[in-house]
């Protein structure tokens, strides 16, 4: 049954919002444990995002949140001297309009990998660098599936 307050469909968006930061903010499991224990922060996040006085999160945090969980390099398995790695170069420039893309920049580009082995790609792409790296073990495109449906 929704909360008292919530009148529109708008509100019940704000309402499940509100709780999703209480679940994020104080470790509940779900929504409903995070209402029982936090409902007056739930209603006061609530009624700050419907007075506009708290927006919404930019996506990015929440990706950033994501990916902090498993730092462990995507090329070989380490969890030594780990740094971010954009899989497309950001010397590559996409097209002349674009020169710095946010899709090249932007957190979707991103994934973990060890100083070893970001210093190896270096401005390579992924298919390249990954090629070559892996050439002796197995066919490129069957550990890149494999690896893909693992991790995915």
């Amino acid at each position: 049954m929704p909360d008292r307050d919530v009148k529109t469909i708008k509100d019940q968006i704000f309402f499940q919002y509100a709780k999703i930061i209480a679940c994020s903010a104080f470790g509940c499991a779900n929504g409903k444990e995070a209402k029982k224990k936090n409902y007056g922060f739930i209603k006061k996040t609530f009624r700050d995002l419907q007075s506009g006085k708290k927006n919404w999160s930019n996506i990015v945090r929440e990706d950033l949140q994501f990916l902090e969980k498993d730092k462990t390099c995507v090329y070989c398995g380490s969890t030594e001297n780990i740094e971010r790695e954009h899989i497309v170069p950001k010397s590559i420039r996409i097209n002349k309009r674009c020169p710095a893309c946010d899709k090249v920049q932007g957190i979707h580009n991103m994934i973990w990998a060890c100083k070893k082995c970001n210093t190896s790609k270096n401005d390579r792409g992924l298919y390249t660098f990954y090629k070559e790296l892996k050439a002796p073990e197995l066919k490129f495109s069957i550990y890149w599936i494999r690896w893909w449906r693992r991790n995915i």
